[in-house]
């Protein structure tokens, strides 16, 4: 990032809630503070680089884990 000494940011906060499996959230996604830019950014499109990105899990998706933890709750109970 390029600013001057009393607009360094203790922190850059991106918000993920949105984000679904397989985004990609570029440099161009994140909100800078006010007087901060970056300096890859003024580079050109070219220098948008990835930050983040989100993935699967390894093993399948949540749904498929609740669904199984379901399936051997109604077993348990039956077995009574």
């Amino acid at each position: 990032v390029q600013c001057l000494p009393g607009n360094i940011p203790e922190y850059i906060e991106v918000d993920m809630l949105k984000v679904e499996i397989g985004q990609i959230i570029h440099l161009s996604d994140i909100a800078l503070p006010e007087g901060v830019t970056s300096v890859a950014l003024a580079l050109g499109e070219d220098h948008d680089l990835a930050i983040a990105s989100i993935i699967t899990p390894k093993g399948g998706s949540d749904a498929a884990a609740d669904e199984a933890g379901e399936t051997e709750a109604t077993e348990d109970d039956s077995e009574d």
